[in-house]
């Protein structure tokens, strides 16, 4: 309800500033499909742990943003991607839904299969696999 913990694995150079940016829930000015064209204000930045991926030139990075307010809608910032996530709300009055897969693969049919289980509005995705 009140962290979220942002993660991801890249070359280092693909991300050559790795911190993370909160910005605020309300609709962003000059957002197009998730590439900032005007920069807006942000209110907070975390910079995340880097570790290398073991076996791999890859690094794993981590963030936790904290002090979040429940059941409110938010935007994130790395680099130049913007993405949007939302906190659990303080107390469940309402059903919770969420959507679950894995073993999935990388193709097109995973990514409109993506899209159709965002369709539901889900209050989280759970995603296994090998």
């Amino acid at each position: 309800t009140t962290t979220m913990v942002v993660q991801w694995v890249g070359l280092p150079e693909h991300t050559p500033d790795p911190t993370v940016f909160l910005g605020p829930p309300a609709a962003l000015p000059g957002l197009f499909n998730g590439i900032f064209r005007d920069e807006p204000t942000w209110t907070a930045a975390v910079t995340p742990t880097a570790k290398p991926f073991p076996l791999t030139g890859l690094t794993l990075y981590r963030a936790e943003l904290t002090g979040l307010t429940p059941g409110t809608e938010y935007r994130l910032r790395v680099g130049k991607t913007v993405r949007k996530f939302r906190t659990m709300p303080a107390k469940a009055t309402d059903a919770i839904t969420f959507v679950s897969g894995g073993d999935c693969g990388a193709n097109p049919h995973v990514v409109a299969n993506n899209i159709l289980a965002a369709k539901q509005d889900p209050w989280f995705v759970v995603i296994g696999g090998d």
